[in-house]
């Protein structure tokens, strides 16, 4: 994961793990995206070794937990 990429999801870690209901934060994506947790199994899919965090498609990941935390005036995608 890059330095941009960081910095973005940072802040919407920190609020999530802050949170007493981030699994119910996490579920209320809008139904017909993946959840935050299946991300990582569908790259794993057909694999013999597990998932890296380079293969994670981080932004993907922030995008949804963006959405999850109706953070509407944060960035979209991180600056490059």
């Amino acid at each position: 994961m890059n330095d941009a990429t960081r910095a973005w999801l940072e802040p919407m870690v920190r609020e999530l793990q802050a949170r007493p209901d981030a699994i119910a934060v996490l579920t209320s994506v809008e139904t017909g995206k993946l959840p935050m947790q299946a991300l990582a199994v569908i790259g794993a899919l057909g694999r013999d070794e597990p998932v890296t965090a380079d293969e994670v498609d981080w932004v993907g990941v922030g995008t949804l937990l963006r959405e999850a935390l109706g953070w509407t005036d944060y960035p979209a995608v991180p600056e490059n």
